[in-house]
């Protein structure tokens, strides 16, 4: 049996659910690599000893830069610690700091 998408009656008011996450997935990813690149050029000369920048507030939350993206892993991790909701829209990081 194949599997089929429903579609909406009245497709100009709502995008399909399918549709919307990925566009909120799209959105949230452009975030996560602009607040990366923002934190790499921000950085204090590279890292401490212990491997953080020490430029923001939640670099105390960083735990492991060997991979990915420290600062994003590090910044929702303070987010969530803080109950921070994150605007994906915005993209003017100096509020965080």
């Amino acid at each position: 049996m194949s599997k089929t998408k429903q579609l909406p009656l009245c497709p100009e008011l709502e995008p399909i659910p399918d549709e919307k996450k990925k566009a909120d997935r799209c959105k949230k990813e452009k975030w996560k690599k602009a607040f990366q690149a923002y934190s790499d050029k921000m950085s204090q000369d590279g890292t401490t000893a212990s491997g953080k920048c020490g430029y923001m507030d939640f670099c105390d939350y960083c735990t492991d830069n060997s991979y990915g993206r420290p600062c994003v892993r590090a910044f929702c991790e303070w987010a969530r610690a803080n109950n921070i909701q994150v605007d994906y829209d915005d993209f003017d990081f100096t509020k965080y700091i």
